[in-house]
């Protein structure tokens, strides 16, 4: 079972980019809860867990990069272990 020492909350009308772009993404484990739903049912407030620190400094960054994440377009960081490849290439 992982240890999910890292988060953030956000808010957004679709979490799907989000759980894409962690699938292509993250090189640890993660998880997503609903944390709140507005009254009008559009928007929704999530808790996003991260197993790793980069993990969580990734997405913030794809996020400030593009804005809200309810864009398909998210930036991606070279897929999972890319980082792990560089340091070992370098």
């Amino acid at each position: 079972m992982a240890d999910y020492r890292h988060g953030l909350r956000l808010k957004t009308a679709r979490i799907s980019n989000i759980e894409d772009w962690l699938d292509r993404n993250a090189e640890g484990a993660w998880d997503i809860r609903l944390d709140e739903i507005s009254e009008d049912l559009e928007t929704k407030s999530y808790m996003i867990f991260f197993e790793q620190a980069d993990d969580l400094a990734a997405l913030k960054w794809a996020l400030s990069y593009r804005g809200m994440p309810d864009r398909p377009d998210l930036p991606a960081l070279g897929g999972k272990g890319a980082s792990r490849r560089a340091a070992k290439v370098a």
